[in-house]
């Protein structure tokens, strides 16, 4: 039943019309969660249904409908074995891409250019990594509204052709037709970089964040943070020169493969300390030689004085030059 109503007056959006199919029963008709749900060029809507038999095993719908006859509802049995979690329509709008949360892709095209008959030739499948987002392969054709010559007389005024190049071309610059898939894995990763980074570049602690990272994702995270580090600034490198390598060695200690890292991290941790107390200490009033630093002077006093006992190096030190 098709009920069409009225716009409202003086409201944002206008209600077309409301499409009430028979009562399913609930025990054999459910939504699938998450619902997927897509709107083509054409007008087509797709979206998913589970449906349960009397031996409670779960088939995976697509239902297909044409918003200029919404009471026609054409139904696909997927063949997804898990929750299907993307729909996507390509840009003319006669073909569907579907993808589930074990990894699975299907391409669904029109047979015979019919809406109410649909086959699945082609897919692909990234085995127990759930497919979150779906995008096709862009054609390179692109174009452009001009709102300010909206009263011309000639489209090639209104509209216009946008350089824009296809996302992957052939031989010949011909566009290659193809989709690019989202996996759960590559975005935990990227969001956990990117958190890691925050976390570094604040001082805020990051122990919640380890929480998420799995063994299996230390040596990419580890990688990834260090090759991020070595893209700044030299000034910004040596402010989150500790911090870095704090963050790897807790890291390094979630996984067996990296646990041996661990110690050469905190090693480097203790060095660099050692180090900062040192030059922290050095405190002169003046420079008898501004070309060396206090640093370079005390190198150069420890080399001339070969003995061991620190009292008579510190002896030997000119008080105006150091202050311990």
């Amino acid at each position: 039943m098709c009920d069409l109503r009225r716009p409202a007056a003086g409201g944002m959006m206008d209600l077309a019309y409301v499409c009430e199919w028979e009562k399913w029963s609930k025990s054999t008709h459910c939504p699938s969660v998450p619902l997927a749900c897509a709107w083509s060029c054409r007008n087509l809507i797709a979206f998913t249904m589970d449906l349960r038999s009397d031996d409670q095993d779960l088939t995976r719908m697509i239902h297909i409908l044409d918003t200029e006859h919404p009471w026609d509802l054409h139904s696909i049995p997927s063949e997804h074995h898990e929750a299907i979690t993307c729909l996507e329509w390509d840009q003319s709008g006669s073909r569907l891409l579907s993808a589930d949360a074990d990894g699975q892709i299907k391409c669904w095209s029109m047979a015979d250019h019919l809406a109410n008959s649909w086959e699945s030739s082609v897919g692909s499948l990234v085995e127990g990594d759930p497919i979150v987002a779906l995008s096709w392969l862009h054609n390179g054709v692109k174009l452009a509204l001009h709102v300010e010559k909206s009263g011309a007389s000639s489209f090639g005024e209104k509209f216009s052709r946008v350089k824009f190049s296809p996302s992957l071309t052939l031989f010949g610059g011909k566009p290659m037709e193809g989709w690019i898939a989202v996996t759960v894995s590559g975005l935990v990763t990227v969001s956990l970089l990117f958190l890691l980074e925050y976390c570094m570049v604040t001082g805020y602690d990051w122990w919640d964040i380890l929480l998420h990272v799995q063994p299996s994702m230390v040596q990419s995270l580890v990688e990834k943070l260090h090759e991020e580090y070595t893209r700044q600034t030299a000034a910004l490198q040596q402010v989150l020169s500790t911090r870095i390598l704090a963050m790897k060695a807790s890291l390094c200690k979630l996984s067996p493969c990296t646990v041996t890292r661990v110690c050469d991290y905190h090693t480097k941790l203790f060095l660099i300390a050692i180090s900062s107390t040192l030059k922290s200490l050095l405190r002169p009033h003046f420079l008898n030689t501004p070309d060396k630093s206090p640093g370079d002077r005390l190198t150069e006093i420890c080399t001339k004085i070969t003995d061991v006992d620190i009292d008579k190096v510190m002896i030997n030190l000119k008080t105006e030059e150091f202050v311990l």
